[in-house]
């Protein structure tokens, strides 16, 4: 399962326990790939989902 297959799982799984957040792509290519915004004040989140088997702390990317 690629990064694009895993974002889109974890995403729709999210979106029903979510009810006073909206999850929304970003246009173009780059940071960040989504936005997490609160529906209620409208305040806008960068979410970047990451798959990765080799997490490393340390890395600044």
């Amino acid at each position: 399962m690629g990064k694009n297959q895993v974002e889109a799982y974890v995403v729709n799984r999210l979106i029903p326990h979510g009810s006073s957040y909206r999850i929304s792509s970003c246009p173009g290519a780059g940071y960040p790939d989504k936005v997490l915004t609160q529906t209620g004040s409208m305040l806008r989140m960068p979410l970047e989902l990451k798959a990765t088997s080799n997490w490393n702390p340390s890395d600044t990317n």
